[in-house]
């Protein structure tokens, strides 16, 4: 009923995000890994979400990013949080992805 074409670009990534989101077992990527669970974009907040992460992206009111601007130090230190927050957060992620990684390309030194 349903060729291959439907199988790859439909049933073949609901299974992988089916497999990330609800288990630790972790196949080999026949592709690179992020086409394959096709999120609904690359966002740090949605990615996280889709893992049902405890942490989520720190949100910033745009009046901070101004008072940062003109120099206000406490307005620097909600950033760095914030900085700080995205580092600890994607680092989950790749801890999550990484097992489903079948071999990582090497960049620079």
């Amino acid at each position: 009923m349903f060729g291959i074409k439907f199988f790859l670009l439909v049933t073949l990534p609901f299974v992988l995000r089916f497999i990330l989101a609800f288990s630790t077992f972790a196949p080999v990527a026949a592709w690179p890994v992020w086409s394959g669970i096709k999120p609904r974009n690359s966002r740090l907040a949605t990615v996280a979400e889709f893992f049902n992460l405890k942490d989520r992206k720190m949100a910033v009111d745009a009046s901070v990013w101004v008072r940062a601007m003109h120099g206000d130090k406490s307005a620097f230190k909600i950033l760095s949080e914030r900085c700080e927050s995205d580092v600890r957060l994607t680092e989950k992620i790749y801890w999550k992805l990484l097992p489903f990684v079948s071999r990582l390309e090497r960049y620079g030194a």
